[in-house]
């Protein structure tokens, strides 16, 4: 029974225990790109990006489901389909010499900002735009001005 234990063939090949002893998945090659699904899933369906989007429906919609169902479907599929890719990645490398808190590429953080950003413009946009129109009632486009000083 040992000997089966110590006769495991390993199907990718990992660098030396002795060189570098924890590994990330953009180490191993059959993990990169995996790895690279998830990240760039969580980027496009973070929830700060999902709210974004389901404000860019709500302009052009002028309903409340349908942003809110769009929202929710976006941040809760993004994180599952997210997490499969990312746990297929580090099944690549065993347990004990993951290296989880290395931090990532800072082109992939960027890529992940530039995201966010570029859809939280647009979102803000068109809700300013959305806000002057007439048919929103003047108290809703009063809120958060500040009262004036007595």
């Amino acid at each position: 029974m040992e000997a089966a234990l110590n006769d495991l063939e390993e199907l990718v090949d990992l660098p030396d225990p002795a060189v570098r002893p924890l590994v990330h998945p953009l180490d191993v090659r059959e993990a990169r790109k995996p790895f690279r699904t998830s990240w760039l899933i969580g980027a496009l369906t973070s929830p700060a990006v999902g709210l974004s989007v389901a404000t860019i429906i709500w302009f052009g919609t002028h309903s409340y489901v349908v942003p809110l169902i769009a929202g929710v479907a976006i941040v809760g599929l993004g994180a599952l389909t997210g997490r499969v890719f990312q746990d297929q990645a580090w099944a690549f490398i065993p347990r004990r010499r993951q290296d989880r808190q290395r931090s990532l590429p800072l082109p992939w953080e960027l890529g992940s900002a530039l995201v966010l950003a570029a859809v939280l413009s647009v979102a803000l946009l068109l809700l300013a735009l959305r806000l002057d129109r007439p048919d929103v009632s003047a108290g809703v486009r009063e809120c958060g001005v500040p009262a004036p000083c007595l």
